[in-house]
């Protein structure tokens, strides 16, 4: 913001002490300050979030200067799976635009391939030998399966369910699923899958495709397995607790 004053023509200095109403001091200096700090904000505030030359403005206008190299995606990515070439990272982004699961290169910063979906949510897994992985698929109630072969991802597991049409009756009776957290048990070749809508837990076994579902704590968020493999640990968000589950 500019202010300019401009005077026509030419005026004694003790007139326009004489015309001009007298005010306190303490209230004149209030308002120039007033008018200074808003010259300031109007000049330094962003017109929208982006990169700045000072950094990067988000929504709330705050301003960030992030470290290292950026790598662009699709917005909030929850969860990072690094390969164990230490070249390469799978990385799920799950917000409000288009869902993917995409391999970087962390050398280059390029992204080597990726896969879209319409729901999902942060969790990821793989085999030890990474030809598998599994990401949750949130509101779609099931886990996206893909093979990893020569830095490719091919899906091979089931396809999403078509979305419900508007004004379709049926999907207003359909119970409601959510698949958070994965994990698998390489040990046992046992998938572990939340369900947090359902407050459940699913075992699959994948040597014998036999799968087992049981009731488990309010809403089951993400679970981990422990060093020595003999307990599962599930948060329960409902109950502000951690669970500690025996997988036998």
């Amino acid at each position: 913001m500019i202010i300019v004053f401009v005077f026509l023509g030419k005026i004694s200095l003790s007139r326009l002490h004489q015309e001009l109403p007298v005010f306190p001091r303490r209230t004149l200096a209030l308002g120039m300050s007033l008018l200074v700090f808003t010259c300031l904000r109007a000049e330094d505030k962003p017109s929208r979030p982006g990169p700045t030359e000072k950094g990067f403005v988000l929504p709330n206008g705050w301003t960030i200067t992030p470290v290292g190299r950026q790598v662009v995606l699709t917005d909030l990515p929850l969860n990072i799976a690094p390969l164990a070439d230490n070249k390469h990272a799978l990385v799920a982004t799950n917000g409000y635009n288009t869902h993917e699961l995409s391999l970087i290169d962390l050398t280059s910063g390029r992204i080597v391939d990726k896969q879209t979906v319409k729901q999902s949510w942060f969790g990821l897994a793989l085999t030890p030998d990474e030809k598998h992985v599994w990401w949750s698929g949130g509101g779609a109630g099931l886990l996206h399966t893909y093979e990893l072969n020569n830095l490719q991802l091919k899906r091979i597991g089931a396809q999403e369910p078509l979305s419900p049409k508007p004004g379709d009756k049926s999907a207003a009776t359909t119970k409601h699923t959510f698949k958070s957290g994965i994990l698998f048990d390489a040990g046992r070749r046992i998938l572990y899958s939340l369900d947090i809508n359902a407050g459940a837990i699913t075992a699959i076994h994948l040597d014998s495709d036999e799968t087992r579902t049981g009731k488990l704590g309010g809403r089951p968020y993400d679970v981990v397995c422990s060093r020595n493999g003999a307990q599962l640990y599930v948060s329960d968000w409902a109950g502000r607790t951690v669970l500690a589950v025996d997988p036998k």
